[in-house]
């Protein structure tokens, strides 16, 4: 599925094409300063007491909106951590 239209970047900005895949998705409302401590539980508490396993590729950050938009505790950011798919069973 294609979001957005494709646009030539300018000079000094790529563009990658990022395959389908499974992610952990932790909504983080508040300060962008507590993102650490959010990827800090999805990685040591979260992901070792699920039966997930971590993917090669990136992590990657949706943000929802913006400090010029809104106060700092009504930021949304979406942290996604990539996931191996599950096994096949049979």
């Amino acid at each position: 599925m294609e979001l957005f239209t494709r646009q030539t970047p300018p000079p000094g900005i790529g563009l990658e094409e990022l395959g389908a895949g499974r992610y952990a998705v932790v909504r983080l409302r508040g300060p962008h300063e507590g993102m650490a401590e959010a990827y800090r539980w999805l990685f040591k508490e979260w992901l070792p007491g699920s039966t997930e396993a971590l993917d090669g590729r990136a992590c990657l950050e949706f943000y929802r909106n913006t400090p010029r938009e809104v106060a700092p505790e009504q930021l949304i950011t979406d942290l996604c951590v990539p996931l191996r798919a599950p096994p096949q069973a049979g």
